[in-house]
């Protein structure tokens, strides 16, 4: 009688997941450290009144975890990535940046 050894088969290549979407996570992720990036470098342009459409824009909150008192909010409008800065204040006026084209994904 002829004994037959069983092999392990390869395992099969994982099947391409085609074009994925950014997760909400990583957009905001991705928008925070593109904005820091502006800030730092100086490139951010300040602008005297919020963009026309914000408020029919996307929009994403990228506070940093943990900074108390203020609030940032980026709006990506026309391929364009805005930032709402607003601190809790009866007074304080918000404040608008331009920082640049928003990635393609």
């Amino acid at each position: 009688m002829t004994t037959v050894k069983k092999t392990q088969a390869a395992a099969a290549a994982p099947k391409s997941q085609g074009i994925m979407m950014p997760t909400q996570d990583q957009l905001i992720s991705t928008y925070r450290s593109i904005t820091d990036a502006a800030e730092k470098n100086k490139t951010a342009k300040t602008l005297a009144k919020a963009p026309a459409g914000y408020q029919k824009a996307p929009s994403y909150n990228i506070t940093m975890p943990r900074l108390l008192g203020v609030t940032k909010m980026a709006y990506v409008i026309k391929g364009e990535i805005y930032v709402k800065t607003s601190i809790l204040s009866p007074t304080a006026k918000p404040k608008w940046e331009k920082i640049g084209p928003a990635p393609m994904f």
